[in-house]
């Protein structure tokens, strides 16, 4: 006789998995893998979009602390002879640029620079479907062979310029001898190969006479 305290055996054998558990089991660990894959590669897109959208973010920010400075900095038409001379432009949608109308505006005007005075001029230089905003520095005398690219921004979409005198907006073209209040420029980057991520910047100058 067995007593009280004593423990049962069990005569059940560890059979293992059967063949149907198995291929659950498999089935089961090819779906978790593949939401987990998929979930990563749309993490991964998100993330290069963030990190796309921060850089042209940054570039955007550049161009404009660049523009402030030379806002900041106008020579007088007066003393050089050279007036501010604004152009409005406006490329119509023909199947480039993604399919729309942009802005094409370009500036230019005599500033000090710690170089000397300067002309500089703002302008989009068209490339197929790419753009490129350029900055382009020459001697108050100096033939145009004579340009120099300071500075330079890729996958400009838009570069839209309006002037401002006492707080009303002028229109997008400029030009005489006498100076706008402010100039108000709006820029648009985009992202080559995802159009639909672009970054939209505007900011108001000062004209300042130096």
């Amino acid at each position: 006789m067995r007593g009280k305290g004593s423990i049962r055996k069990s005569t059940r054998h560890n059979e293992g998995m059967t063949l149907v558990e198995l291929v659950v089991c498999l089935g089961i660990l090819a779906v978790v893998t593949g939401l987990g894959s998929t979930a990563f590669i749309k993490m991964s897109t998100v993330w290069g979009d963030v990190q796309e959208h921060e850089k042209m973010a940054g570039e955007a920010e550049r161009i404009l602390t660049v523009m402030r400075e030379d806002f900041g900095s106008v020579l007088s038409p007066r003393v050089t002879g050279i007036p501010l001379a604004g152009i409005e432009n406006t490329r119509r949608g023909d199947g480039s640029f993604y399919g729309k109308s942009v802005n094409d505006d370009a500036i230019s005007m005599a500033v000090q620079t710690p170089q000397g005075q300067k002309i500089v001029t703002y302008r989009v230089l068209r490339e197929g479907p790419g753009a490129r905003l350029v900055r382009e520095k020459r001697n108050l005398r100096a033939d145009e062979a004579d340009v120099l690219i300071t500075n330079e921004s890729k996958n400009v979409l838009v570069l839209q310029i309006a002037y401002l005198v006492n707080g009303q907006e002028q229109g997008r073209a400029w030009s005489g001898e006498n100076l706008p209040d402010a100039v108000r420029v709006g820029v648009v980057l985009v992202d080559p190969t995802n159009p639909q991520i672009q970054i939209v910047r505007e900011a108001t100058f000062p004209v300042r006479v130096n």
